[in-house]
């Protein structure tokens, strides 16, 4: 039998330590679906996103009733996670939050088997791989994704800013961002090297970007080989994809130039850039056509936030496109309102992206120069100039 005390003690000192840290947004939306079915529920986001501290804060929120426990303590090593799970809720327990679950050898076996045996038990599990997850029938997934500049102001400076959808105007932007603070503009540059990531809320700027990459790192060698079961060949490519895609301008997938690069296989690139996908590391964004098909074309590759460019960039020494960062930070920024976003090839003078509802617009991304003409003939469309991607950045997951 584990001693629950003990694990109890150490439960305690790591929720101490967070007991400063301003909760995610994401916080609020989990204790609304805490009690509700499905009852087991899977926390799922990249590296670095705020997973571990979330659990100890919900620790801490419900105290009386919660137990945190991470999947890789040696003290469940000597037993069994089902026999662990059953010492908890008897010592009374209703709410466990368990860490890393990833790591430890067939852990949904365990974890259904106690969500069968006790109908009153909630089981919210987190690991640091994104891929680890794929949901099942009795299981909810809840997303943490990289913060957005709205979040990123409230956690590190208390900065809180009311918005509507200034964004669709160039000049109500700007009035937004002359009306709340002159560091506004310096907050957001802060932003896009590092404020994705909570970790740029206590670590200074070098050193997030050193932890941001770090994460990319572990993704690449160790989830990729433990959880897709890549060869090391495979991960030294994928590596060189990441640094190829990281010094490269905004534009189509060109399989071929990957391949002569990294001098692998076409099936073997696919394989790699969908694992990267997988694990949030990149976006694949496909052509888009009139009444909703797909049609053929190259799709484009993104990175999944602007911070991991930012952050690849700086560890080989160059400098990031500011081209490829606007289109990274406005997909992520959509794909974040729940909205789907596809490349245009209709013509050959088309704008960057059509996103789809609930938004429902076509957006060219550039400069304060930037003209409409990409824009002829297309309906529901606008340029979206530096002032209004600040503006957007400020809307998290508003919708209007």
């Amino acid at each position: 039998m584990v001693n629950v005390n003990e694990m109890r003690k150490i439960a305690i000192r790591l929720g101490e330590n967070v007991k400063s840290f301003t909760p995610r947004f994401v916080f609020q939306e989990i204790k609304k679906r805490l009690k509700k079915e499905p009852r087991i529920k899977l926390i799922r986001g990249f590296r670095g996103s705020g997973k571990t501290t979330l659990l100890l804060q919900i620790f801490n929120e419900y105290r009386n009733e919660a137990f945190y426990l991470s999947a890789d303590n040696p003290l469940i090593a000597k037993e069994n996670l089902y026999s662990v799970m059953k010492d908890i809720i008897s010592s009374g327990s209703r709410i466990l939050l368990i860490d890393e679950i990833h790591k430890y050898p067939e852990w949904r076996r365990d974890v259904k088997a106690v969500y069968d045996e006790y109908p009153e038990v909630v089981i919210i599990c987190s690991g640091s791989a994104p891929l680890a997850f794929i949901p099942e029938r009795r299981e909810e997934v809840i997303e943490v994704e990289p913060m957005s500049f709205d979040e990123f102001l409230k956690l590190k400076y208390g900065i809180t800013i009311r918005t509507k959808n200034e964004w669709r105007s160039e000049e109500k932007s700007m009035e937004l961002i002359a009306k709340y603070s002159p560091k506004i503009e310096a907050y957001f540059r802060e932003y896009i090297e590092t404020g994705g990531f909570p970790i740029s809320i206590s670590y200074d700027e070098t050193s997030a970007k050193k932890a941001i990459f770090y994460s990319i790192k572990k993704s690449v060698y160790e989830d990729s080989i433990s959880l897709l079961k890549m060869s090391q060949e495979k991960v030294f490519a994928m590596n060189k994809i990441l640094v190829f895609l990281s010094s490269s301008e905004p534009g189509e997938l060109s399989i071929n130039n990957i391949c002569s690069f990294t001098e692998i296989s076409k099936s073997s690139v696919y394989e790699i850039l969908d694992a990267l996908e997988k694990m949030r590391i990149i976006r694949i964004l496909q052509p888009y056509a009139k009444g909703g098909k797909l049609i053929r074309g190259s799709p484009k590759m993104l990175f999944y936030h602007p911070n991991l460019r930012v952050s690849i960039c700086s560890e080989i020494g160059i400098e990031p496109s500011i081209g490829s960062i606007r289109e990274e930070l406005v997909v992520f920024l959509f794909s974040l309102k729940g909205a789907k976003v596809f490349t245009i090839k209709e013509r050959k003078k088309s704008p960057d992206y059509y996103i789809s509802k609930p938004i429902d617009i076509f957006v060219e991304i550039g400069g304060k120069g930037k003209s409409k003409e990409q824009l002829k003939g297309f309906r529901k469309s606008l340029v979206l100039k530096p002032d209004q991607l600040i503006a957007l950045s400020l809307c998290g997951r508003k919708t209007d």
